[in-house]
């Protein structure tokens, strides 16, 4: 007759207490560290993205800026990032900072990191994540040294059906440019844009930098100033470029737009006033003219 093994109950609570004690170091080890969880800029524009239906115009309706710390945003700063929220309450405005856009292209945009960690600033990581961002989510990005001035829904106009738009900065001669640092001639803004998810322009960027940075490494195109170096390599110079290159590959004339912008193919090309007003604004604080979109108040930051 088998016996009858016993259990003592303070035998079991003794060996109960002695087994978390040892695994104790093993659970701090292991544990998630919720208190560095932080909200992703990149999953609530997705979020968004779901829920926001993109109604008469076919850009998403979100509106993408960066700051360098959330926490800690100047007043004038924050003055323009709001007037954003406030002139567009239907759009999801998502603010991003330096964490949340190297998130971001790990996450999206893997292939090019490599790029991406190489650029010499976070001024030039930026000019590429705007790209990046746009081609991603779509919508609008806009620098937080822009004030916008008229709805968003108002700047397509009749062109209901554009996929892109874009500002035109300005034309220059070739005196000028060397006077003004200018990257381009013809130079296109990069401190505003929108477009839908995955367009040529936007989608190519990386392409763009990337054999930018290739032709400097060989000692091509590269200047002894450095702010004209970022103007070529990641901002409005490159951006240019590539612009020029889908309209000449679309089989247009890019004189089409210079002077009063205009459609070409699925690009609206809105005329210089529009991003790129420099005439002096009203001192009595009246209204500015009706081509106005936004103001840009040129803070430098980047510089």
């Amino acid at each position: 007759m088998s016996a009858v093994v016993r259990f003592n109950p303070k035998v079991i609570v003794l060996m109960f207490i002695i087994f978390i004690v040892m695994i104790f170091p093993l659970i701090e080890v292991f544990k998630p560290e919720f208190g560095n969880t932080r909200n992703s800029a990149s999953e609530y524009a997705i979020s968004a993205l779901k829920e926001e239906p993109i109604g008469t115009t076919r850009i998403p309706r979100l509106i993408h800026q960066t700051v360098k710390d959330k926490k800690n945003i100047p007043p004038d700063i924050q003055e323009n990032i709001n007037s954003w929220s406030e002139m567009n309450p239907e759009w999801k405005h998502i603010l991003y900072d330096d964490d949340d856009i190297m998130e971001f292209m790990e996450k999206y945009h893997p292939n090019a990191v490599d790029v991406f960690k190489n650029l010499d600033s976070i001024v030039e990581k930026t000019d590429m994540w705007r790209y990046a961002v746009l081609d991603t989510f779509g919508g609008v990005y806009a620098d937080t040294d822009t004030k916008c001035i008229q709805p968003i829904e108002k700047w397509w106009g009749d062109n209901k059906d554009a996929k892109v738009i874009i500002g035109i900065e300005d034309i220059r001669t070739p005196f000028r440019k060397r006077q003004t640092q200018f990257a381009e001639l013809i130079q296109f803004c990069q401190w505003a844009m929108a477009s839908v998810p995955g367009h040529p322009i936007v989608h190519y960027m990386p392409y763009y930098i990337y054999r930018h940075m290739r032709y400097e490494h060989l000692g091509v195109d590269r200047y002894s100033n450095p702010k004209v170096n970022i103007l070529h390599r990641t901002g409005p110079g490159i951006w240019s470029e590539a612009i020029f290159d889908y309209i000449i590959k679309e089989g247009y004339n890019p004189r089409d737009v210079f002077h009063n912008g205009g459609v070409i193919n699925d690009v609206l090309f809105l005329p210089k006033d529009s991003f790129s007003y420099t005439e002096p604004l009203p001192e009595d604080g009246g209204e500015l003219p009706e081509r106005v979109k936004l103001l840009h108040l040129f803070y430098g930051s980047w510089k």
